[in-house]
């Protein structure tokens, strides 16, 4: 079962080993290894930020990673979405699609947004084919954004309106429950 808990400082540690693990920073549009000392402020930032909120992934009650709204305007009812899941827990288990709905039920609901959007890098092809499957929509393209040893990589820009998920969300939710994905 996957669900995902507001962030505390029990889980400060094990997301900043998740973080730093190279599956995960390849697919961030910093890359470079993160240093405790910057992750603990950044953690601390997020915990304190009140246009930020930050849930941990859990997978069968173990740690598998994080989902977090961010850039939240009350005034225009928007966020932006940043995830990572463990690669140990990915590979097609459905913890990213689990997660993923959990977290944008919590943008439209509990947060009241209208507009939740992302950014993904190009090559991040699961990534591309799950934003897709949960009906964001393809905004643009931030041509050769992230720099990286073998060259430049676009920047994917993608949202979900609040009507648009209404229409998908009972849907997806059949589909997780039936894998015993979430509750």
């Amino acid at each position: 079962m996957i669900r995902i808990e507001p962030s505390g400082e029990e889980h400060r540690w094990p997301l900043y080993e998740i973080r730093n693990l190279p599956e995960v920073r390849s697919r961030m549009v910093g890359d470079a290894v993160i240093s405790r000392e910057r992750h603990d402020a950044w953690y601390s930032r997020m915990l304190e930020d009140p246009t930020r909120w930050g849930w941990t992934i859990l997978a069968d009650d173990e740690v598998a990673g994080a989902v977090y709204v961010t850039d939240v305007s009350a005034a225009d009812r928007c966020g932006s979405l940043g995830i990572y899941v463990s690669p140990g827990q990915s590979s097609g288990r459905g913890v990213g699609s689990a997660a993923l709905f959990l977290v944008v039920e919590e943008a439209f609901g509990a947060l009241g947004l209208h507009r939740f959007a992302c950014e993904v890098l190009a090559d991040n092809e699961p990534a591309l084919r799950l934003y897709r499957r949960f009906g964001f929509v393809h905004e643009g393209v931030l041509r050769d954004r992230v720099r990286r040893d073998a060259g430049f990589i676009d920047l994917e820009l993608f949202s979900l309106l609040e009507e648009e998920w209404q229409d998908l969300r009972s849907g997806l939710a059949q589909g997780l429950r039936e894998r015993g994905l979430i509750a």
